[in-house]
């Protein structure tokens, strides 16, 4: 069965890395570790008839300036709630019953301008391409896949200021106090605006892992003479990864990326003098200072110790 670009319509989520050296060259790279990394998933995806490959590679394209590459894989699984007969048990062999249930995972990887942007349908799979991307190794040991590589992420103040102001519309918080039945491990919350709904108090003890927030077409914050929709866009600090909407064709998925790209190289710093419910970011709740030298740490009224062996996924789940 060949598939091209144009039989997909992917949804726009994005994690974006910047090159230090050549995107195309770097995403030529990625997309040449695919097969490797296909095989470090479980459950492993099936083979490419009569090869050695997992994933079916789609012809490279350029449209407007971004160059494209993309491949889709299958895998088949039992479902969870399918029990297979034991060994021996079964006394007629024409009554032996398989179910699988079959997914079909599209990746996708661009090179734009300075950047790298990639989709990954399957959430094993985007995690295993962000690893390799930002360190150069990803995978278990004996299947560790590695690659050369000159990208790194956008830093969280950067996704911020070009992605989390304006109308704040749901936001997911996560609890950093110590356990309590007086108050909320976690917090999801929409509303036309939330910056008004946080209190001040309440939730000074919460950091944001995801936030979806809307802007004015233009890029400016929307204020209250501006009653018209603006442009919806979500960020995930726990997946890395920057969200906006289905695409119904695949030119289409490159414009929304190139849009993403525009309002991030456009992005500047809050000017002085802004009020916190205006600046970047979900404000009147708790946000990670990196600072070598604790030193630098001002106006501080509480110090907490996280265990090493606290669970990422735990600690910082979202979306």
């Amino acid at each position: 069965m060949g598939l091209s670009f144009e039989n997909t319509r992917p949804h726009t989520t994005l994690s974006i890395f910047r090159c230090k050296q050549g995107a195309v060259e770097l995403a030529e790279r990625v997309i040449g570790t695919l097969n490797g990394l296909a095989a470090t998933l479980d459950p492993v995806p099936s083979r490419k008839e009569d090869t050695d490959s997992y994933v079916r590679l789609f012809a490279s394209e350029t449209v407007d300036g971004a160059v494209a590459y993309g491949a889709w894989y299958r895998i088949e699984k039992s479902p969870a709630w399918f029990k297979s007969a034991a060994a021996g048990q079964d006394d007629d062999p024409e009554e032996e019953m398989e179910l699988l249930d079959v997914s079909n995972h599209l990746v996708i990887v661009v090179a734009y301008r300075s950047y790298v942007a990639l989709f990954a349908s399957q959430d094993n799979m985007r995690a295993r391409l962000n690893e390799l991307i930002e360190t150069g190794v990803s995978g278990e040991e004996k299947k560790a896949v590695r690659m050369d590589t000159s990208a790194e992420r956008l830093t969280r103040d950067e996704i911020e200021q070009a992605f989390v102001r304006g109308n704040t519309k749901n936001a997911w918080l996560q609890g950093l106090h110590a356990p309590t039945i007086l108050k909320a491990d976690r917090k999801i919350m929409s509303g036309p605006d939330l910056r008004y709904a946080l209190d001040h108090f309440e939730d000074q003890t919460f950091t944001y892992t995801a936030a979806v927030s809307e802007l004015a077409l233009d890029g400016a914050p929307p204020t209250p003479q501006k009653r018209k929709a603006g442009y919806r866009v979500g960020v995930s600090h726990s997946k890395y990864t920057i969200w906006t909407k289905p695409t119904k064709k695949f030119d289409q998925f490159i414009g929304e990326l190139k849009e993403i790209v525009s309002r991030l190289d456009g992005a500047a710093p809050d000017r002085g003098g802004l009020p916190e419910v205006e600046r970047a970011g979900v404000p009147f709740i708790a946000h990670p200072v990196q600072s070598p030298d604790m030193t630098k740490l001002v106006d501080g009224f509480d110090v907490a110790y996280e265990p090493p062996d606290t669970s990422d996924q735990e600690s910082y789940e979202a979306k």
